[in-house]
C-alpha cells in the first residue's frame, strides 16, 4: 500500500464527530459546500409538511405577518431593533423557545435578549426579503414573489424556490 492510497483510505473513513461523514466530505462541506464532490446538494422540492416544521421558517413568516398587519411595517427602535410588542408576539406563538428565558434566567424585554430572532431578522435583511428604510421595517416583492410560488406549489404548479440542502444519503 503506497502513501497515497493510506491516505485516501484514511480521510474516506466515516468519523463519529462528524456524524458519519468523512474528513474529506467535512472539508467540502466547509470550504467548497456546493461543489460537484461535496455531500450538500441543493433541492428543488421539498414537502410543505417539512417547511412547516422548520421553526426558522415559522418565525420568518410570522414576523412578516405581523409586518404586514402594519401599513407602512413595522417601526424600528432607535436602535433598529424590533419592539418589545412585537418580540412578544413571536415568542408567544413558540415555534422556538429559548431554555434561559423559559427558566426565568432572562427576561424577554427587547430583540437582543433573543439572539435567534435578531440572527432570522439579519438573515432576512441580507437575503433582500425584508428592508428598512426610514427606520421602518417592510418586507420587499422578493419576499412576496417567494411566498407566492411556495403557494403555487401547494396548488401544484413547479415553484422556483424554495430549495433544500441534503446530506447525501441522510435524507
Amino acid at each position: 500500500m503506497d502513501l497515497d492510497s493510506f491516505k485516501y483510505q484514511h480521510n474516506s473513513r466515516p468519523v463519529d464527530d462528524f456524524l458519519g461523514l468523512s474528513s474529506t466530505e467535512m472539508h467540502h462541506i466547509l470550504y467548497n459546500p456546493l461543489s460537484e464532490n461535496s455531500p450538500v446538494r441543493l433541492r428543488r422540492h421539498l414537502p410543505n409538511d417539512i417547511l412547516d416544521a422548520i421553526p426558522a421558517l415559522r418565525i420568518s413568516e410570522s414576523l412578516v405577518d405581523l409586518i404586514l398587519e402594519e401599513p407602512k411595517g413595522i417601526k424600528l427602535t432607535t436602535a433598529e431593533f424590533l419592539p418589545r410588542r412585537v418580540v412578544h408576539a413571536l415568542y408567544a406563538k413558540g415555534h422556538l423557545l429559548e431554555s434561559d428565558i423559559e427558566v426565568g434566567i432572562l427576561k424577554l424585554d427587547r430583540e437582543e435578549k433573543w439572539p435567534t430572532l435578531y440572527s432570522i431578522r439579519m438573515a432576512m435583511i441580507v437575503g433582500g426579503l425584508l428592508e428598512v428604510e426610514y427606520g421602518r421595517l417592510r418586507v420587499t416583492s422578493k419576499y412576496l414573489e417567494l411566498k407566492d410560488n411556495r403557494a403555487s406549489e401547494r396548488e401544484g404548479f413547479e415553484p422556483s424556490v424554495p430549495y433544500r440542502i441534503e446530506l447525501i444519503g441522510y435524507n
